[in-house]
């Protein structure tokens, strides 16, 4: 039985049941012990092979046997002995209860529903090719789909776990740890050290490393020593991949890590890059936060999916026919910050201000309309600050300018950032353009500049002067951020807006539709928006005929619409009406996975529909 506890792309924490009240938290190390391996106290999960030592199930490492007891291997599987037990492979064959699925070069078509982990036989060929690498996990995900757990049996070096489980790899193999030992290699999450070489300069304190110094030294008690550091650096890391992705920062520690080796670095930018699609349609559509200190992250999935949104669904507020350029600010929403506040300030006391369109231009994001400021990861991402801009962010930036400005349909530009030459030319390319270069944006004489451009070009190009005018903008960005959230026709969800209880509530025809909370950074739907959503024909949730209560789970669900992530808010439909409206826990493709025996929580329902009948 499996259960998933946390998502984060592809990489998951799960609680899996191989043995009945035995579990193991992935992800997680198999340690094998046979007279030839060592027995390793501290193992969550432990693998029996021949001749192990007698170890007692209970509050201990959850057990798993060898399957010594004669089962087959199928032909050509590249497998340890200790699956037998569970064995079924990609041709059909079935060694008992065919739990577990042997993999080979390609991943099968279909899989049987009794297979709870994909082995990945041939792991080892492929790690350092990260052409071959990446394009087979993900691939093998999508055959396997999202509920089940994928084990490489000859990877588990600490210095690739958070890589390989941001990959979808959840359970790793103990044999690469004895093989570094034999080697004389040290493994830590930063690569591999000579083994003499690390304890001469005491670079390890864990018990294998300080028990060494107290005993007599000797080729077999070196290994003996190597191979327990390498046994308990895997368990840490191990723990470690495990809390990133119960944190949502498995990517900030994949990019951490992956500093160690050049084919690791070349992995993760092969999955942003070209697998992209796949990988982010199990991304959650709102984290904590996201912190971008190298040049990867300017590439990450949800950097390119922000990008992709707004090149695709975003349009401006109909009202706001004067684009102001601005600078980003360290605090986040940026409306917080001293500068925005200041430069709000001037922008008010313009003839118009309801016709000013401010946008941020920053990194990695590029373009940020302040409409959309609460939208994650504008909401809440850190960058490093030096001033100097790289050539990827100006061609980001200025792609990103040319799409606004050839959709937007401005009436006049003005920007008023420092610091930022190459805006020039793009800028400088509409026909009424104006470029204020202040020393500090805060300053009163800069701010002052500020309001007597836009009353200039308001003089040129007249004023809508309709009693009104600011409320009607209010609505009009929240409708650009609905259309955001539910794509193209989400601005239907809104045409008034009213604060109150600390939320922006959303109307439409006198009708409350959601609320713009602060800790999601998310549109939450009422019943009545659940019903202009469900018209949509996106992010809808549809389920079996029962009356559902506070959780839907994966079983009682129908069919789910591709474009919902975890995180989503979603209208849930049973025969065709209005059942409730909740938060996504899966995204919608895992959702329309369709086999026995699943389980998890699908959706949480904030709002319901009793039936009548």
């Amino acid at each position: 039985m499996l259960e998933v506890n946390f998502r984060d792309g592809l990489a998951k924490v799960a609680s899996w049941e191989p043995k009945a009240k035995q579990k193991v938290r992935t992800p997680a190390v198999l340690y094998l012990t046979s007279s030839r391996a060592a027995l390793f106290p501290g193992a969550e999960a432990m693998v029996l092979g021949p001749g192990a030592p007698l170890v007692e199930a209970g509050e201990g490492p959850v057990l798993i046997d060898d399957g010594s007891d004669g089962a087959d291997i199928p032909a050509g599987a590249s497998c340890p002995s200790y699956l037998a037990d569970f064995v079924k492979d990609s041709s059909g064959t079935s060694s008992k209860d065919g739990r577990i699925l042997v993999v080979g070069p390609r991943p099968p078509e279909k899989v049987p529903d009794t297979v709870e982990v994909a082995v990945a036989g041939n792991i080892a060929g492929l790690l350092g090719d990260p052409k071959r690498l990446v394009p087979f996990m993900t691939a093998l995900r999508s055959s396997v789909g999202y509920g089940r757990l994928i084990l490489a049996p000859n990877a588990g070096e600490p210095a690739h776990m958070a890589l390989l489980a941001y990959l979808g790899v959840d359970l790793f193999g103990s044999l690469p740890l004895a093989l570094a030992a034999r080697q004389g290699d040290l493994l830590f999450p930063d690569g591999r050290y000579d083994a003499n070489e690390a304890w001469t300069a005491r670079l390890c304190h864990c018990p294998a490393c300080t028990a060494r110094s107290k005993e007599k030294a000797g080729p077999e008690a070196d290994y003996a020593s190597a191979l327990m550091h390498n046994y308990h650096a895997a368990l840490q890391e191990c723990r470690t991949v495990r809390h990133a992705i119960s944190r949502s920062t498995i990517r900030e520690l994949v990019e951490a890590r992956v500093r160690s080796e050049p084919w690791l670095v070349a992995a993760m930018r092969e999955l942003d890059l070209r697998h992209f699609e796949t990988f982010e349609r199990y991304l959650p559509i709102c984290k904590p936060f996201l912190i971008a200190c190298s040049r990867e992250s300017l590439h990450r999935p949800e950097v390119a999916r922000f990008q992709m949104r707004f090149r695709e669904w975003y349009a401006r507020p109909p009202s706001a026919k004067v684009l102001l350029l601005l600078p980003c600010s360290a605090r986040k929403p940026y409306s917080r910050s001293p500068t925005h506040r200041a430069i709000a300030g001037a922008v008010d006391a313009c003839k118009a201000p309801h016709m000013v369109h401010k946008v941020v231009v920053t990194s990695p994001l590029g373009i940020v309309p302040m409409d959309l400021e609460r939208f994650y990861p504008a909401n809440c991402y850190d960058i490093a600050v030096t001033g100097d801009w790289d050539t990827p962010e100006v061609k980001m930036i200025q792609e990103g300018l040319g799409h606004l400005f050839k959709n937007g349909n401005y009436s006049a530009v003005v920007s008023y950032i420092g610091g930022m030459p190459f805006l020039a030319e793009a800028v400088e390319a509409h026909r009424r353009a104006i470029m204020l270069k202040p020393e500090d944006p805060r300053k009163k004489d800069d701010l002052a500049s500020l309001t007597s451009a836009l009353d200039g070009i308001f003089e040129n190009i007249g004023v809508d002067g309709a009693q009104g005018q600011p409320a009607r903008r209010k609505a009009e960005d929240m409708a650009s951020f609905a259309r955001f959230q539910f794509g193209p026709g989400g601005e239907a969800l809104v045409d008034k807006v009213a604060f109150s209880s600390g939320h922006l509530k959303l109307f439409k025809g006198g009708k409350q539709t959601g609320a713009l909370t602060e800790d999601r950074g998310l549109i939450s739907l009422t019943m009545e928006g659940g019903e202009t959503v469900k018209g949509l024909g996106r992010h809808v949730v549809e389920i079996e005929d029962f009356e559902p209560t506070g959780t839907i789970f994966a079983v009682g669900v129908k069919g789910a619409s591709k474009e919902i992530r975890p995180g989503d808010d979603v209208a849930v439909v049973r025969k065709g009406e209005l059942a409730g409206v909740g938060v996504a826990v899966m995204g919608g493709p895992e959702m329309a996975e369709r086999r026995a025996g699943r389980r998890g929580a699908a959706v949480e329902l904030r709002h319901r529909r009793r039936s009548t009948g």
